[in-house]
């Protein structure tokens, strides 16, 4: 299974419960957010709305931090900050298709580790 898993780490999910119940519904909550994030967050780019961009790149980010997925999680903060400071960040787009071309494999991996709980 480990080299199905590319993209989530569940060592810090792991420290904090062996509880399968917990882990599907935090399962569930990420893939409910991964769907949310999929529509909005290419929107708030069209429409240039980059408010709405920082306020779902910070919710984000706290989805993706209990799954491991800290490279994700480090690039949004340096994303989630710019915007704050009004800073032009080249690639925007292109950096929010990859975040959620790696939730949709998150997403899948998880869907691996569901199977052998």
């Amino acid at each position: 299974m480990k080299e199905q898993i590319k993209i989530i780490n569940l060592k810090y999910l792991d420290e904090i419960s062996t509880n399968v119940d917990f882990r599907k519904k935090i399962f569930s909550l990420f893939r409910t957010s991964v769907s949310e994030f999929k529509i909005s967050m290419p929107k708030a780019l069209e429409e240039h709305d980059y408010e709405e961009l920082g306020e779902l790149i910070h919710k984000a980010k706290s989805s993706i931090k209990i799954l491991g997925m800290d490279t994700q999680a480090e690039v949004l903060s340096v994303i989630e900050k710019k915007i704050k400071e009004n800073i032009v960040i080249n690639n925007l787009q292109g950096i929010i298709t990859e975040f959620l071309n790696d939730c949709e494999i998150a997403v899948s991996e998880i869907f691996t580790v569901e199977e052998n709980l």
